[in-house]
């Protein structure tokens, strides 16, 4: 009963998704980001540090153009 109230609906790990991406991509700031998937889904500030891994922290994501697949 307890992790279905902690739990995330599809929607909601889709929009968490996107909060992380945004890190990633660096059109937010990592501590903007953290807040948001704490205020936004409730959580401590821990378990959004630790769901946010090391994205912002020196993180770079690797796009089709940087990865070397690209002609």
């Amino acid at each position: 009963d307890k992790a279905q109230d902690t739990a995330l609906n599809g929607a909601q790990v889709q929009a968490a998704q996107g909060i992380v991406a945004e890190v990633a991509a660096g059109r937010l700031p990592r501590d903007t980001g953290v807040a948001m998937l704490s205020e936004f889904f409730n959580m401590e500030a821990s378990a959004a540090d630790s769901l946010m891994g090391s994205v912002g922290r020196g993180f770079q994501p690797v796009t089709e153009s940087s990865s070397g697949t690209d002609p």
